[in-house]
């Protein structure tokens, strides 16, 4: 079994692709660390009056929540999620916890730039 380490953020797209992950049968989710976005980048889409991107990011959501709604609503959850801040996935805590986690494979999406040492 091969046994990983995810890193993502807390849109829908994100916790569709961790548990998807962790229901595949030959992967072990040791740990997902997701970075809370929330709704920031509409949020100051909508303050900066840019009617575009705001329109994009709304459709973007809600084509999310058909596609990926049903799944996340209805199968278990197993990546072991823990939300941490954006951007803090390069802290030199997070580091070890990775490190002594010794996972198999580290697997980024949709994350911070990750920088050494990780």
């Amino acid at each position: 079994m091969t046994e990983i380490v995810l890193l993502t953020r807390d849109s829908l797209r994100h916790d569709y692709l961790r548990m998807a992950f962790g229901l595949a049968a030959d992967i072990e989710v040791l740990r997902t660390y997701c970075e809370t976005s929330g709704s920031q980048l509409l949020q100051d889409a909508r303050e900066r009056g840019e009617s575009i991107r705001v329109d994009h990011l709304e459709r973007r959501r809600r084509s999310e929540h058909d596609y990926f709604g049903p799944l996340l609503n209805l199968a278990p959850d197993r990546s072991n999620p823990t939300e941490i801040p954006s951007g803090s996935i390069n802290d030199d805590a997070k580091h070890r916890e990775i490190r002594d986690l010794d996972p198999d494979l580290l697997v980024a999406y949709g994350c911070s730039i990750i920088e050494d040492p990780l």
